[in-house]
């Protein structure tokens, strides 16, 4: 026999009428919880979280989960508080239906690096640390008053130092590297 208890009902009808589950009694209510938006369009418009004030931040002090249960207890009723945990994981984020309620991913900085020039041979290395997911490509130009190229393919950051040998030509050759 299935019990439906501790919980909070909004717009679901009078209570004790339709299925019965938002019966008041078996401490469940039935209020508004205090969702901060409900959209079920993909407008980006959904948050489920909860507002201050919301009676959902203050579960019924009279129900207690029977002996044994398999479920824990929480501070809270329902799935979220003010934290959207389903954000950037769900389907319902991947398909644009939830609002970013949360605070953005701090964006990635990348600073310039200083680079080191060495002869090796019959080249010169050119070297730098880098940072981690940021990316660079190295160019040269020749003479000064030259237009700026690529050299090698562009290089992904991920901690450590960065070589790139360049073929020593005897001519005057001018470097820098760019942070894309």
């Amino acid at each position: 026999n299935s019990q439906v208890r501790g919980n909070i009902f909004f717009n679901t009808g009078s209570p004790g009428t339709g299925s019965g589950w938002a019966q008041e009694g078996g401490y469940n209510t039935v209020t508004d919880p205090g969702l901060a938006f409900i959209d079920r369009t993909q407008l980006a418009k959904l948050d489920p979280t909860l507002v201050a004030g919301s009676p959902a931040l203050t579960p019924n002090p009279s129900y207690v989960a029977p002996a044994g249960d398999v479920l824990e207890a929480a501070q809270y009723v329902g799935a979220f508080t003010d934290n959207n945990w389903a954000l950037n994981w769900t389907a319902l984020d991947g398909n644009a239906y939830f609002r970013y309620c949360t605070a953005p991913l701090p964006a990635l900085v990348c600073p310039q690096p200083t680079l080191s020039i060495a002869p090796n041979g019959a080249n010169v290395d050119v070297s730098w640390s880098s940072t981690q997911d940021c990316v660079y490509q190295l160019q040269s130009k020749s003479p000064i008053t030259g237009a700026w190229s690529n050299v090698g393919s562009v290089v992904v950051g991920d901690g450590s130092t960065k070589t790139l040998p360049v073929a020593n030509t005897g001519v005057e050759k001018y470097f820098r590297l760019i942070v894309l």
